[in-house]
């Protein structure tokens, strides 16, 4: 995505929350992308997964500026789309 963007994703301290922080233009990177993963999984029969990360972890979909207080940065989240089950 071109330009700059905030997306972070946080867990509280106690590991009970998440909370994801986001500008316009990185929530709708997210959307997209899960968007995508979606139709993947629609038309795939295995799991499909997305993989966002921070530079540090070579990638450039998350920020590495934390957003919240009394939280600890995610460095990189999985999403595993399941194909649908059978009717």
């Amino acid at each position: 995505m071109p330009g700059r963007h905030l997306l972070t994703f946080e867990m509280s301290e106690e590991g009970d929350e998440l909370a994801i922080h986001g500008d316009p233009a990185g929530l709708r990177l997210l959307a997209e992308r899960i968007a995508e993963l979606a139709a993947k999984a629609e038309t795939h029969s295995n799991p499909s997964v997305l993989a966002l990360s921070t530079s540090v972890w070579g990638g450039n979909e998350l920020s590495l500026e934390p957003q919240g207080s009394d939280t600890k940065l995610i460095y990189q989240v999985r999403i595993v789309a399941r194909p649908p089950r059978p009717k």
